[in-house]
């Protein structure tokens, strides 16, 4: 294990990312095997009931994986360590990358490169509020820490919004800007990826009715 580790995103940052650097560990999430060009784990943090078929078929065959229990099906893969929770009792754990820093925090990596991660600021209403709030708490426990954690300038809004108050009308100015794009997706009933994405097995389907 290296002491640096670069996580990939979907968003259109990871098209910088450095790769095969010798000092460095990837990290990558099953449904994004078609932008990673080396992995050193790979993670798939969802039940296997809301999979689609493409994600069960990478699911049998990435190695080494984690995942959210054990499956007979997939006799190669880790339950993601339950110990983390333990170690970081109340911590936010929104979404796949709030795992991956977490567990990475735990591995002793001193720093982290986050690339792929502006749908956070762009995605539904969902990946804006409740899982970029997570991402944030994490990036504050690794820097509070004395740990590095770097993200492209593309996608470090609100990391460098203009200081409140200090900087007031520029400040209000780029937060206006950003509510009125989420009450977009609010309208238009972009929530999450049940009520958005199509094509989940029928099981999902059924679940995300129930919500």
């Amino acid at each position: 294990m290296n002491h640096r580790l670069i996580i990939v995103g979907g968003g259109a940052t990871h098209r910088q990312v450095p790769w095969f650097r010798k000092d460095t560990d990837y990290w990558g999430l099953v449904a994004l095997a078609g932008i990673m060009k080396t992995c050193d784990q790979w993670f798939e943090l969802h039940p296997w009931s809301v999979l689609g078929p493409g994600d069960r078929k990478r699911s049998r065959r990435l190695k080494p994986l984690y995942t959210i229990r054990r499956y007979a099906h997939l006799p190669h893969a880790r339950q993601f360590p339950m110990l983390v929770f333990r170690n970081h009792s109340g911590a936010p754990f929104t979404s796949s990358f709030t795992y991956q820093l977490a567990l990475a925090y735990d591995f002793g990596y001193q720093s982290v490169r986050l690339y792929g991660l502006g749908d956070f600021l762009t995605g539904s209403a969902r990946e804006r509020t409740v899982e970029w709030a997570g991402l944030l708490y994490w990036i504050g426990y690794w820097r509070g820490s004395g740990r590095s954690v770097w993200m492209p300038p593309q996608d470090r809004w609100m990391l460098d919004l203009p200081h409140y108050g200090f900087k007031y009308w520029r400040e209000v100015k780029e937060v206006r800007k950003y509510l009125r794009a989420l009450g977009r997706e609010i309208r238009a009933m972009r929530l999450d990826g049940y009520k958005t994405e199509k094509g989940f097995p029928k099981e999902a389907a059924h679940i995300a009715s129930r919500l």
